[in-house]
């Protein structure tokens, strides 16, 4: 397990690294909302949130960059694609 002075020191030796893994209030929320009800389609976490479908990629798309969920394209009858969100940690 690693203590708090562990943390703070990791902290202070590369603040960039741990800045680029923090989540925000509005990602934290989001992956624990994820992690009970995933796999989770972008627009059952834009519905859920009451987020539009461009601001809900954006915050998953962050949250895919910095190593916390997974994704996969899930075709649509459009024709198009809609991602598919699971998480990363257990």
């Amino acid at each position: 397990m690693i203590g708090l002075n562990d943390i703070r020191r990791r902290i202070a030796d590369s603040p960039t690294v741990i800045r680029d893994i923090l989540l925000t209030r509005q990602e934290h929320q989001i992956f624990r909302w994820l992690r009970r009800n995933q796999p989770a389609l972008s627009s059952a976490i834009a519905d859920e949130f009451g987020l539009s479908a461009q601001h809900a990629y954006i915050v998953m798309d962050k949250l895919y960059r910095k190593g916390y969920v997974d994704r996969m394209q899930q075709p649509q009858e459009s024709g198009g694609y809609e991602y598919e969100y699971t998480s990363q940690i257990d």
